[in-house]
């Protein structure tokens, strides 16, 4: 009986010709792949290059005060603080030019008379006071000056100022620290001006501390 002309092919009869397309779209894929990968790499080479030069220099705040600018250091010493050593000093904040001529003799010129603020030790050592919050509160408050104080204050290796900590007023053989104090909101300040939440005028506060290590 002869074959219907329309009888359909095998169903592998073309193999060959489909497996070499799907060999083909194989090797596409691959290549894409690889193309995908080494543009990668290259992108990762990149930015490690640029982090390791960016990376020079990194900005490291003071910790003398909010308001100070930061420094620039060196990320190779980015583990390394630098020394010092907390004390307490006795004695009274003055106005540098001013003990610089009564006590040694030596002449400032009029428009530093009021420039910088120093601790005149008992022992006769002018130390520089760094102006933080804590610094500028002797130049704000008069009534902080000239006064018998003692003051916790941090000294650094290779430099003269001080940093200080806290402030204590000798009165009578007494130790009292002195700070600022709102009483409508309640916030301790370190120096004199308006509160930092309400804005009324803050006031001078004493409170008697411990009397150890008055010298």
């Amino acid at each position: 009986m002869p074959q219907n002309s329309s009888q359909p092919q095998l169903s592998g009869e073309h193999g060959p010709s489909e497996r070499r397309g799907r060999i083909g779209a194989d090797a596409d894929r691959t290549a894409r792949m690889l193309v995908v990968c080494v543009s990668l790499v290259v992108c990762c080479v990149v930015y490690l290059q640029i982090a390791k030069f960016s990376g020079v220099h990194a900005v490291e705040p003071q910790a003398t005060g909010s308001q100070e600018k930061p420094v620039l250091k060196s990320t190779e010493d980015s583990d390394s603080k630098p020394e010092f050593r907390t004390e307490l000093i006795r004695g009274q904040v003055v106005w540098l030019a001013a003990a610089l001529k009564s006590k040694f003799g030596i002449s400032t010129v009029p428009e530093v008379a009021e420039n910088s603020l120093a601790l005149l030790t008992r022992n006769g050592q002018l130390l520089p006071i760094v102006e933080n919050l804590r610094g500028r509160a002797f130049r704000r408050d008069e009534r902080l000056r000239e006064k018998d104080i003692q003051i916790l204050a941090r000294r650094y290796v290779h430099q003269p100022l001080i940093q200080i900590l806290r402030v204590y007023q000798i009165d009578d053989g007494q130790r009292y620290e002195v700070d600022y104090w709102c009483d409508v909101c309640a916030i301790v300040m370190f120096e004199t001006g308006p509160c930092a939440c309400c804005q009324d005028h803050n006031r001078l506060r004493k409170r008697l501390a411990e009397n150890d290590d008055i010298d």
